[in-house]
């Protein structure tokens, strides 16, 4: 293998869309996107994984939500006060700058 004489097959993603996996609710693939890349920059400026600033259930949740309040995100699952205070305003800003103008998202 490392001598390229073999391939080595490698897993596919999962295509994200608003259709939602059995049991979860459909969400905002665009806005899940650019939740996971302002997730992956705050980590990397702290210095930590991405799941430890949110869980992708709870992007996908805030994709599927559109929360654009205070009371709203701190309603998706895992936005605790402590990581509202610290990550919310940024969150919900990004929300609202995608939202703008999209019918995909809920008023």
């Amino acid at each position: 293998m490392l001598r390229g004489e073999h391939p080595v097959p490698l897993a596919k993603p999962k295509e994200e869309g608003l259709v939602p996996a059995e049991g979860a609710e459909a969400y905002d693939a665009e806005l899940f996107f650019r939740l996971r890349q302002l997730r992956k920059m705050l980590a990397d400026l702290e210095h930590v994984p991405p799941f430890i600033v949110f869980q992708d259930l709870s992007l996908r949740e805030m994709a599927a939500r559109c929360p654009r309040t205070d009371a709203e995100l701190l309603k998706v699952y895992g936005v605790s006060e402590r990581k509202f205070a610290r990550y919310g305003q940024k969150f919900i800003r990004t929300i609202e700058k995608h939202c703008a103008g999209q019918e995909t998202c809920r008023e």
